[in-house]
């Protein structure tokens, strides 16, 4: 009968973007951003060292640039890219321009 069977479509698109509702919430609850970012590399399993490896620069400047200690472009757009949040809403604009 199919009651219970698991709409795949819609349980796909319920996880799409989660990443960037769950940075907004963190946002708003208290979380700077920096703080934000963190909690997602970790929440996701995401290994810095791999993504600075496939990249071409270090992991110490991808790391920088998630805590925002660091203004870096390519370690900004890899994070980014990595969470699937827009660059603009995962570093806000004072953030990027310092």
């Amino acid at each position: 009968m199919g009651i219970f069977k698991r709409n795949k479509p819609l349980f796909f698109l319920q996880g799409k973007r989660r990443n960037q509702k769950a940075f907004k919430q963190l946002c708003e609850i208290g979380f700077t951003p920096a703080e934000a970012r963190r909690m997602l590399i970790a929440g996701n399993n995401i290994r810095v060292k791999h993504l600075a490896r496939n990249a071409n620069i270090t992991a110490p400047t991808i790391y920088a640039a998630c805590y925002g200690t660091r203004n870096n472009a390519t370690g900004q757009a890899i994070l980014a890219k990595a969470l699937d949040i827009p660059i603009t809403e995962l570093f806000p604009e004072e953030e990027r321009n310092g």
